[in-house]
């Protein structure tokens, strides 16, 4: 699941569907900003195709 991390914004933030966003809340999220997908770690962002929690391809979910 996508939603928008701003309104207006162009970067989404992926929510998986398996985990609770509670259990989610202490990993490092996982992003999409216009057609590429990464993970937040810190300050650093790492280019991602799949979600490492739900192994989702990311850049094919459906928008909101």
């Amino acid at each position: 699941m996508l939603e928008k991390v701003k309104p207006g914004a162009e970067t989404l933030r992926h929510f998986c569907p398996t985990l609770s966003r509670r259990y989610q809340a202490g990993r490092p999220a996982v992003y999409l900003h216009d057609c590429h997908a990464y993970l937040e770690v810190g300050t650093q962002q790492v280019w991602i195709k799949f979600c490492p929690y739900c192994s989702v391809e990311v850049e094919k979910e459906i928008r909101p």
